[in-house]
């Protein structure tokens, strides 16, 4: 009950749980091995003696927390936005750059070149494969599938695809800061989401046609 009772206080005004058989033995246990003593309440007149509010209020001390939480979905929801902001300068940053080069596609050449091309086979051709001879085991078809459903949308203009990997870049930060949230709580949960949010290796390579994103 967290206060002690006497037996001279169990009562009408007392709560079932008090005036419960169980509770009244351990109370005359309590008064036969000599431990005497009145409740304690505070307001509820002198040394806080008296009854017991028949109900206790609820909603107390809800006002804060819906401020707190209030709080919480502001700064995450500023985060979620610069984080997306961060990944789409640097989408336009680097198509821009790769632009500069005639016939350029990606900025690292090699994986970025293969995943195009196997998601170009499957939107042309219907086959995952690239090469001559053709190799079909060459990548994993989880992000060449990716590909090939933008291509289906927006075609082969590049910029809308980096534009789709920010979002799920951005989908990561917020998790990550979700889920730091759970684990640590709101003040970990919003640390964890600006360094993910404005790391520059993950902001970076989130726009670049590589499967590191997904």
């Amino acid at each position: 009950l967290g206060v002690l009772v006497s037996r001279t206080s169990v009562g009408p005004d007392l709560p079932d749980c008090v005036r419960s058989p169980d509770c009244r033995v351990r109370l005359d246990r309590r008064e036969r091995s000599g431990v005497r003593s009145a409740p304690i309440f505070p307001g509820r007149g002198p040394g806080g003696v008296g009854p017991l509010p028949d109900r206790v209020p609820l909603t107390a001390g809800m006002d804060s927390v819906r401020v707190e939480t209030g709080r919480w979905r502001l700064a995450f929801a500023a985060l979620v936005v610069c984080a997306l902001g961060v990944r789409l300068v640097a989408a336009v940053a680097v198509q821009s750059w790769v632009s500069r080069t005639p016939g350029r596609l990606c900025l690292i050449a090699g994986d970025a070149e293969g995943y195009w091309g196997l998601a170009q086979a499957l939107v042309q051709r219907g086959e995952f494969a690239i090469y001559d001879p053709p190799r079909q085991v060459l990548r994993m078809p989880g992000f060449p599938l990716w590909l090939a459903g933008g291509m289906w949308l927006f075609g082969e203009r590049v910029l809308w695809h980096r534009v789709g990997l920010a979002l799920v870049g951005t989908a990561t930060c917020a998790g990550t800061a979700l889920l730091a949230r759970r684990l640590g709580g709101d003040r970990a949960g919003l640390v964890a989401g600006w360094l993910a949010a404005l790391s520059p290796p993950l902001a970076g390579l989130s726009v670049l046609i590589l499967s590191e994103t997904l």
